[in-house]
């Protein structure tokens, strides 16, 4: 576990420079998500690393030698309201990702649109623990702000620069990752289904 120190005197964002931030990530994670799944041309080849209970987790290369970009797509009898809190709250998301330890909203610019968050991973094997510093909000599918959660959304995260960062790094026990784009799109199917869409492209820094 790690106490995190918040270093005053270090980088850190506006509101406007965080949002313009983030806008360019929800972009790419638009993009990904919109990309067709069958196309052989380029490095726009998505292969199916796994099948599991109604999801399909897809995988391609990064881009010029950036890390790989990882997609999970499935369905889920629920409304993208009630799914919500499972994938927004950090006190939650331990539940049932088996990868996660712990995270926190550090600093709202915008109580449930806009934040500075920071969370940690666990260890696995001979692997370091990591932990990431990231921009996260929320807006909906039309790029606009957020006025029913029932109508769809997108949950973007993504790295603070190094020099932006206000989180001390821990570097005795954790390794700090780079996120280069993270999040959910949920989309309503019909009263009582949702279709969700989760990417990540994580730049793990060593082992």
């Amino acid at each position: 576990k790690c106490d995190l120190v918040m270093d005053a005197t270090k980088g850190g964002f506006t509101e406007e420079q965080a949002r313009g931030y983030l806008k360019k990530a929800e972009a790419k994670l638009t993009q990904i998500a919109g990309e067709d799944l069958n196309n052989n041309n380029n490095n726009d080849v998505w292969s199916v690393s796994n099948e599991k209970l109604g999801v399909t987790v897809y995988t391609r290369a990064g881009e010029e030698g950036s890390p790989s970009i990882i997609m999970g797509r499935g369905v889920i009898k629920s409304t993208p309201e009630k799914i919500y809190p499972h994938i927004s709250d950090p006190s939650i998301r331990g539940k049932w990702d088996t990868f996660y330890a712990e995270g926190r909203i550090e600093k709202w610019f915008k109580e449930n649109e806009l934040a500075i968050g920071h969370f940690q991973t666990k260890s696995q094997f001979t692997v370091w623990p990591r932990d990431f510093e990231i921009v996260v909000g929320r807006s909906a599918l039309d790029g606009g702000e957020v006025k029913d959660l029932n109508q769809g959304y997108s949950i973007t995260a993504v790295s603070v620069p190094q020099e932006n960062e206000i989180i001390e790094r821990d570097e005795g026990n954790f390794v700090r990752g780079n996120i280069l784009v993270s999040g959910f799109i949920v989309k309503p199917l019909n009263a009582d289904q949702s279709e969700i869409t989760y990417i990540f492209q994580v730049d793990g820094a060593g082992w």
